[in-house]
């Protein structure tokens, strides 16, 4: 599986899509008192800065800046989580600004909402649906998956939230060797890898192909371009040499090509999952 993202990271940050809850909540303590929502008005936020006891005030309540921030927003998912973070940097509430919380999340983390699009084939759009339980706003939202990356420019970490992965086949079985040869026997009939131009998706710049290898786009995206580089036979634990180093070539000519589609994307990041418990939807490699 190949995708380009904006930003080279440095692994997946064991963040939550509520992330900003985790920043707002105020420490838990016995004698902790519940944050008083107003406050004498002051001249300047200098001053308010000052008078506010920091003891109590060095992180606000997810409740109050939700309700001077974003009121209109009940819950936090990753939908609009963009959206929100947007939000609070915009907040003119003097307490939020005196907390510094607007400035924190400009300072710490880079956020950002990229739109990954693709080309669902007719052969492959009734097994779409029946992921998604045929429900069409989902079903719409796989040609255009919005993607959210949230970057930490202290640690140079980063987590990315696509909520639609979240219907994708998950995966099954123990993982032993008479379980892998049972479902790639059992998988073969069915296998939408193996028909891969009529039962996969097509990045937008089109798929690529060579002898033993060709290309398609994720369906379930987590970045705006992420693609899959599959070989051609079923069996994932039966491939030579010269046919990985043809799958590697492969990946480098869709990193080029998508670059070249999109050349903000600029650094390259290549993974692969074989089997269940790797991740991976599919046994076809």
């Amino acid at each position: 599986m190949a995708r380009c993202s904006p930003r080279k990271a440095a692994g997946f940050a064991i963040l939550t899509v509520f992330f900003i809850v985790v920043i707002l909540k105020l420490r838990a303590g016995a004698n902790d008192r519940p944050f008083i929502e107003e406050v004498p008005p002051f001249s300047t936020s200098t001053q308010m800065t000052r008078r506010l006891p920091v003891s109590n005030h060095d992180l606000l309540s997810f409740a109050f800046v939700q309700k001077k921030c974003f009121p209109s927003i009940s819950n936090v998912t990753a939908y609009n989580i963009a959206h929100v973070a947007e939000l609070i940097q915009a907040c003119t509430d003097p307490i939020v600004l005196a907390s510094r919380l607007p400035a924190m999340l400009t300072e710490l983390f880079d956020i950002e909402t990229r739109t990954g699009e693709l080309h669902i084939p007719a052969d492959f759009l009734p097994k779409i649906r029946t992921w998604l339980d045929n429900k069409e706003p989902l079903i719409a939202e796989v040609s255009k998956q919005v993607i959210t990356t949230v970057f930490n420019r202290v640690t140079h970490e980063s987590v990315v939230f696509n909520p639609l992965r979240a219907n994708r086949p998950g995966p099954t079985g123990t993982g032993a060797r008479d379980y892998v040869e049972f479902v790639v026997a059992e998988s073969a009939g069915d296998c939408d890898f193996c028909r891969a131009k009529t039962r996969t998706a097509e990045d937008v710049f089109g798929r690529i192909e060579t002898q033993h290898t060709i290309t398609g786009a994720n369906a379930f995206k987590y970045s705006q371009l992420h693609g899959l580089i599959m070989f051609k036979h079923h069996n994932p634990t039966v491939w030579s040499r010269p046919q990985f180093l043809e799958l590697m070539g492969t990946a480098m000519e869709w990193f080029r090509r998508a670059h070249a589609h999109t050349p903000a994307l600029s650094y390259p990041h290549l993974m692969w999952d074989i089997l269940p418990k790797a991740s991976a939807s599919q046994i076809h490699p």
